[in-house]
C-alpha cells in the first residue's frame, strides 16, 4: 500500500469511530432518560392488591402474592400459603411473618426459597406497575400486578 492509502484508511477508520461514539454517546442518553421516567417511584396503595413473581424459569405456575391488611397469602408455584403481615405504607417498610403452607408433593419448584425469601422482605417500592421487594437495599424478588 501506498502511504496515501494508508492516510486515507485512517481518516476513514477515524470517522467511523467518532460516529460510532457519538451515535452510542446519544442512545446512552436517551436510555439514561427513559430510566428515569421508570424510576419515579408510584404512590398508589399496597393493600388488596394480587402479584405474579417474575421469573424466568420455565414454570407451568409461577408464585404469587396477595396483600390484605395484616395478611399476605398466594401460592408458592404449587402449594397455598398464608402469613401475617407488618405493614407501613408511609415508610414502605414490610415484614411477613408465620407463613404457612400446604403440602402437596411437587417437582422442579423453588417454593422453600420463595417462602424463605418472602420471610426475609424489609422493605418494598412500585415502579411502573411493578412491585419490588427488597432486604435492605438489597432486591430479593420482582412481581408483575395481576
Amino acid at each position: 500500500m501506498q502511504p496515501l492509502e494508508i492516510k486515507a484508511m485512517k481518516k476513514i477508520l477515524f470517522a467511523s469511530i467518532l460516529t460510532f461514539t457519538v451515535i452510542n454517546c446519544g442512545s446512552m442518553k436517551n436510555s439514561q432518560d427513559s430510566t428515569k421516567v421508570e424510576e419515579k417511584e408510584s404512590t398508589q396503595s399496597i393493600l388488596h392488591t394480587s402479584w405474579s413473581l417474575i421469573s424466568d424459569r420455565p414454570e407451568s405456575t409461577h408464585p404469587t402474592l396477595v396483600i390484605e391488611p395484616h395478611n399476605v397469602s398466594g401460592n408458592g408455584g404449587c402449594n397455598n400459603f398464608t402469613g401475617f403481615l407488618e405493614l407501613d405504607e408511609s415508610t414502605k417498610s414490610f415484614k411477613a411473618s408465620k407463613v404457612a403452607n400446604t403440602r402437596m408433593m411437587c417437582k422442579g419448584t423453588n417454593e422453600e426459597s420463595y417462602l424463605r425469601m418472602l420471610q426475609e422482605v424489609t422493605s418494598y417500592k412500585i415502579k411502573s406497575g411493578k412491585l419490588y421487594l427488597y432486604k435492605g437495599n438489597l432486591l430479593l424478588m420482582s412481581f408483575n400486578k395481576l
